[in-house]
């Protein structure tokens, strides 16, 4: 395996576990504060879909356009 492809990946998956821990601490924070927490919570979990979502249909677009992958 190449040092770059594990490098990548690496940066990637801290990419997107970075964000969460934030995310996390602002909801503890507003949940301790009890200030709008329900509130905050659902915005987050509609965020989190939206932003799932269209990284999902964008991976796949670019994969499915890509000529040197699955065929």
């Amino acid at each position: 395996m190449s040092l770059l492809i594990l490098a990548k990946g690496f940066t990637l998956t801290l990419s997107m576990i970075a964000p969460i821990g934030t995310q996390n601490s602002m909801l503890l924070t507003q949940g301790i504060r009890k200030n709008h927490h329900k509130t905050t919570a659902a915005l987050f979990i509609l965020y989190d879909a939206i932003l799932i979502s269209i990284g999902v249909l964008g991976g796949s677009l670019v994969l499915s356009s890509s000529d040197t992958c699955c065929g």
